[in-house]
Order: structure tokens, then sequence, then C-alpha cells
């Protein structure tokens, strides 16, 4: 009771010194729960990245790190991992975790952080380094790659910029090895991989039909016919 008294006296007394208390109190109280909403929302954001991705596509990522600014939109992934869908898994005749689709060294994007949590991946920058590219034909169907760019279609947005048009600010793609196996001719299966490391890049990207042009035919001077080739029948669809 005294020490209420106590504090009383001092807001009459001076009052200048009870609302500068007051307003550092409060500012403190708000830091707090901002510092909690940009954990819970980082937190929330990678995991419906991760969600999304895995719904869309069928290939489920798993990652060593993992880092998205809600504020910025700055999205990094560290050791980033693809695994095949079930039905690749078992024409591979293993448990396919020697043999996955994708194992990324880092992927870093600028996205929209709402995006992620109606299900969508809006960018409006991307950058990748591959280690591996593991390609399967299991039938004449089945193809892992184009199943896979089909899948991450359907969720990928560009971001509008201030003017509100939709362009990619920047683009890498570098990939280290790429192979290859076409099991649908049975025993016989084909192998192919690529002769040299892979990079791509393109800046201030609008027109996109032309960007994935450019990008099949470094695919072709690469001389990976089995990625360039999935790329003209998805821009063909």
């Amino acid at each position: 009771m005294s020490s209420l008294l106590k504090a009383l006296k001092f807001a009459r007394e001076k009052p200048a010194g009870c609302s500068f208390a007051f307003a550092l109190s409060l500012a403190m109280m708000c830091a707090v729960a901002a510092g909690a909403l940009w954990l819970f929302f980082a937190f929330a954001g990678v995991r419906a990245f991760r969600d999304s991705v895995a719904s869309a596509t069928g290939f489920y990522p798993i990652y060593e790190n993992a880092y998205l600014n809600v504020f910025t939109g700055e999205f990094s992934i560290d050791r980033l991992t693809l695994f095949n869908p079930p039905a690749y898994k078992r024409a591979s005749g293993g448990d396919g975790r020697d043999r996955a689709f994708i194992k990324a060294e880092n992927v870093k994007m600028r996205v929209c952080p709402l995006s992620l949590f109606r299900g969508k991946l809006a960018i409006s920058s991307f950058s990748a380094e591959v280690e591996s590219l593991n390609c399967l034909r299991i039938n004449q169907s089945d193809y892992n790659f184009g199943e896979f760019i089909g899948g991450i279609s359907e969720i990928l947005e560009i971001c509008p910029d201030s003017s509100g048009a939709k362009v990619l600010s920047g683009f890498s793609l570098k990939i280290s090895k790429a192979e290859y196996e076409d099991l649908s001719s049975g025993k016989n299966s084909l192998a192919m991989r690529i002769s040299k490391p892979f990079s791509f890049s393109d800046f201030q990207v609008e027109d996109f039909g032309r960007f994935f042009s450019k990008m099949e035919e470094a695919f072709s001077d690469r001389q990976a016919p089995f990625i360039s080739k999935a790329l003209e029948e998805f821009l063909g669809k």
C-alpha cells in the first residue's frame, strides 16, 4: 500500500517524469511484442514454404538452415534437399536418399512474405547454387524434372514492383552436376550428364517467354537435352 502511495505522490509531484517512464515502458512492451510477432511469422513463413512446395510438387524439402526476414522479404535456405516422390524411389530400387532430386548449397530469394501464408511463392529475385540435379524418367509420362517445374509453376508468382509491374530484378542459377537416367525402356536404361558446370543469369526480367527461351538455349549449349526439352514442353503447354 505504501509503495502505491509513493508512486501516486511521485506522479503528482513530477508528472513529466512519470509520463516519460510510462512511455518508456510502453515502448519496451511494444518492442517485445513486435519481436515475438517477428519470430512467429518468420518461423511460420518458413514452414508454410516447405508445406506449399511439398503439396504443389510432391517433392519434400528439408534444409539445414532457413531464415526469413518478414520485414524485407529476404529468404535464405542453406543445404536444401528435395526428395523424389515415392513412385520414383520405388522405380530406382531404393529409398532414394542417395539420389535426391536436388541438392543445393544455398538458395536466396526476395519474397512477398504474405504470399507464403496463402500457399503461394511470390518472388522478386532468385539465386541458387545447386550441387547436384538428378533427373529420372520412369515411364513415358512420369519424369521428375517436368513434374517439378509443372508443380512449382502452380504456386510461383512475381511480386509487383512500386509501379505495379511484375519484374524479376535478378535471377542466377548455377548447377555443378546434372545427371539423367531413363528407366522407361526396361533393363537397358539410358544415362546422360552435363559435361561442364551450368551457369545462367538474367536481370530486370519482364518478358518471361524470352527468359525461359534463353534458359532453354543455355541448357542446350551445355548438352543437357533432358532439361531443355522439358522446358520446351512446359512452355508449349
